[in-house]
């Protein structure tokens, strides 16, 4: 029962809840209806929320960035017109129903850019990152469109804590308008000495002058 857990996790001091989004989930899950109606018991409880918005139909991670299949056969121009009004179209409903997210995250582990190949920045396209960055910066001109009171941070994600600091230099030279680095840490893909964790993230913290969230631990 998603309202017992709210409770639970609430008494624990818990204060921020991760809702993933798909845009046509292939199994019928993580959908806008999803969203809007969980963002509804979170923010009722006096939670807030981080809108993951995958730029998918299912699951996106390092490996895996396929573009939702709605979008599969546009143009990069295309793709840019659609991110911008999806990403506003699923803000100004949040909007209107009172459940603005405290924290927006454009795309889900992106070390490998998203929406390949139209935003991929590895292999092949590794002189790929001005495309990818314009895809970025036009979702995020939809959030800050709809969010007049300037309130939503913006995040961008990578899988790795050693490896950020790469993805956020080449992303430098773009000046993208986000406010929040958000890493993975799973320790049996990754470092597991902590003090050499901790001098990443403090390498991070100092080179780029960003808040460090770690939302998948």
């Amino acid at each position: 029962n998603s309202v017992e857990l709210l409770d639970f996790i609430k008494s624990k001091g818990t204060n921020l809840v991760r809702l993933k989004l798909w845009h046509t989930p292939q199994d019928g899950e993580n959908g806008l209806e999803d969203v809007k109606a969980y963002a509804q018991k979170v923010k009722a409880k006096n939670m807030d929320f981080l809108l993951d918005f995958h730029y998918s139909d299912y699951w996106a991670d390092p490996s895996t960035q396929t573009p939702p299949v709605a979008w599969q056969n546009m143009t990069l121009e295309q793709v840019k017109v659609a991110i911008y009004n999806y990403t506003k179209e699923v803000i100004l409903q949040l909007k209107t129903q009172n459940t603005m997210p405290d924290m927006i995250q454009i795309g889900n582990e992106t070390d490998s850019g998203f929406l390949w190949n139209y935003g991929k920045v590895w292999d092949d396209f590794n002189n790929n990152w001005v495309n990818y960055a314009s895809l970025v910066s036009e979702a995020i001109r939809a959030v800050r469109e709809v969010d007049t009171e300037n309130k939503v941070r913006v995040m961008l994600h990578h899988s790795s804590v050693e490896n950020a600091i790469f993805f956020f230099n080449e992303l430098q030279l773009y000046n993208l308008d986000f406010d929040i680095i958000g890493l993975s840490y799973y320790p049996q893909f990754q470092i597991k000495d902590l003090d050499l964790v901790a001098s990443k993230l403090n390498e991070l913290a100092m080179t780029f002058n960003k808040d460090i969230l770690m939302v998948e631990v």
